[in-house]
């Protein structure tokens, strides 16, 4: 949440960035009102990217988009970031085999019925119950 005092600092950077702006309490009551309820990074991080990017004094909704393309942003990195492959993270045959045996023991028991070994065997392959 960004408070007055991360305000402050957003429009000091600002001002450094545009010396021929001025803030006003009026504005700067405005600007805080309007992200108070955004996380203070994302828009701070928002401020610095308008700042790299354009040449005049921003607007609440100028911001706004930036933090949008943040987003955007941050939302593609992930969906292109490798991940773990879940193979190579995945339980062993053995380990396998004695949860799925477990798992048939319990259903076979909730329905009053033996365990078929001989249909387990062709359902998940193996022989007998694991141990």
């Amino acid at each position: 949440m960004m408070n007055s005092h991360d305000m402050a600092h957003m429009m000091s950077i600002l001002q450094a960035a545009y010396p021929y702006a001025s803030v006003t309490d009026e504005q700067m009551e405005l600007w805080h009102n309007a992200f108070a309820s955004s996380d203070t990074n994302i828009v701070l991080d928002a401020a610095r990217r308008w700042i790299e990017n354009e040449e005049h004094w921003p607007t609440i909704a100028g911001i706004r988009s930036k933090m949008r393309e943040s987003r955007a942003h941050q939302a593609r990195e992930l969906a292109y970031t490798a991940r773990p492959d879940p193979i190579e993270q995945s339980i062993t045959p053995k380990e396998g085999r004695a949860i799925a045996s477990a798992s048939y023991v319990t259903d076979c028991e909730e329905r009053g019925v033996e365990p078929n070994w001989g249909y387990f065997d062709y359902a998940i392959g193996g022989v007998g119950a694991a141990k």
